[in-house]
């Protein structure tokens, strides 16, 4: 069982892995002087002032020969199969964790269902962003993909936080830290 949830986390980590490398690729692009933050300010932009003006600003063809509104869009279906990647890994590897007596298992399999509504948050967010860069732009979409925006970055951090004090509780109870 041990050998089968080290493989499963491993390619669930590969998983995640490529997916950062492909998210940063398709994401570069987006990164202007309008749109520092790329993608993020898309994201975090939480009015439709804000989402228009980086609307406006993507009209531009990128060095890739594309407007950076279809660029958009293509890092943002990459980013469904990120989602599946990074949740399905905090998710199983909190579980797990949570497995181990040393740890709290309600904190544990808590944090894991945080990497699953994080992941479902993400799916909300593109949902939003895909409806704004096809000019549907709103204050009520603005908003929520916003909000959505915050509460995934929120629970995953507390998911990664509790995965890192759970493996450092493991390896401190193994000596490993000595």
């Amino acid at each position: 069982m041990k050998t089968q949830s080290s493989n499963i986390i491993k390619y669930l980590l590969y998983g995640t892995l490529l997916m950062i490398l492909i998210m940063q690729y398709t994401g570069h692009p987006l990164k202007t002087p309008t749109t520092p933050g790329g993608i993020l300010s898309l994201e975090f932009a939480d009015t439709k002032t804000k989402v228009q003006a980086i609307y406006d600003a993507w009209q531009a063809t990128n060095i890739r020969g594309r407007t950076n509104i279809s660029q958009a869009r293509i890092n943002t279906y990459w980013d469904f199969v990120f989602i599946f990647f990074y949740s399905a890994l905090f998710f199983y590897w909190n579980w797990i964790s949570a497995q181990n007596p040393i740890n709290n298992k309600y904190i544990g399999k808590a944090a894991g269902l945080f990497a699953i509504i994080a992941g479902t948050q993400d799916v909300i967010e593109n949902l939003g962003m895909l409806k704004s860069l096809n000019g549907n732009i709103s204050d009520a979409t603005a908003g929520m993909t916003s909000l959505c925006a915050t509460i995934k970055f929120s629970l995953l951090g507390i998911s990664v936080l509790i995965l890192m004090a759970q493996r450092f509780r493991i390896w401190r109870s193994r000596g490993d830290l000595a």
